[in-house]
């Protein structure tokens, strides 16, 4: 039994994500009753398959041995419902790890956010149209690093779990945007590690930049002047200015 395009769509972007929500639908799928066992294991198989996929993109920590199946329809169930158990029980202990440690580094920038709240410290906020256009150039990017084959998984994890913290912090007022010119950073080792591939990724990255810039030149009474080429290639020989 084949899995639907749009079941693959809707799957998370981060592979930690869609895993949990593939090991949810194969125990679901394996508590049902009354079911025939073989439409149990066929749909299964399709969930198990990408599993197997997913995991070589997670995390070192998580170790879920292959299933060895035999001819026996209800022995193999067995032991699918123990692998999705098993799958789930890893990912979420190594998703609750990573965000305990996101949350602790977020403690000073929550600090002063609220103290931006308050009115005890300089705060910066984006308009309505400039936080649609960051959220439709993250999404764009985030299309992009699911579609590249250039970047290793690693980083392209860490990226997108960026992209989602970013997103997350769009409505807030902010005592700086740290976060978002940690992106031409990233911009510059993904251009340097993985070649002019990534290029589109860059490009989307320097036009969120400006849009950042322009909010903080407004919150400090400055002449917005968009600051030209932040990233270029190392053959390509800066402007002249």
């Amino acid at each position: 039994m084949s899995i639907s395009q749009k079941y693959i769509d809707d799957l998370p972007l981060i592979p930690i994500d869609a895993a949990k929500n593939i090991c949810a639908d194969g125990l679901r799928i394996c508590r049902r009753s009354p079911n025939p066992s073989m439409d149990k294991f066929k749909e299964l198989i399709p969930l198990y398959s990408i599993l197997l996929e997913i995991k070589t993109k997670l995390p070192d920590a998580i170790k879920v041995p292959d299933i060895s199946f035999s001819d026996d329809v209800d022995r193999n169930l067995k032991l699918l419902l123990t692998y999705f158990s098993n799958y789930k029980n890893q990912v979420e202990l190594e998703n609750a790890k990573r965000i305990m440690s996101e949350e602790i580094n977020s403690i000073d920038s929550i600090r002063e956010n609220f103290r931006a709240h308050l009115g005890e410290e300089f705060a910066y906020s984006f308009t309505a149209g400039e936080i649609e256009q960051i959220q439709n150039k993250i999404n764009t990017l985030r299309k992009f690093l699911t579609d590249c084959q250039s970047i290793a998984e690693d980083h392209k994890n860490r990226l997108l779990r960026r992209l989602e913290k970013l997103q997350s912090e769009l409505h807030k007022k902010m005592s700086n945007v740290d976060r978002f010119w940690g992106l031409i950073g990233d911009a510059g080792i993904t251009l340097g590690k993985f070649g002019k591939d990534t290029r589109p990724l860059v490009e989307n990255i320097k036009e969120i930049a400006n849009i950042v810039w322009r909010a903080q030149t407004r919150s400090e009474g400055i002449e917005f002047k968009p600051f030209g080429k932040l990233l270029q290639d190392s053959d390509t020989p800066p402007e002249n200015t």
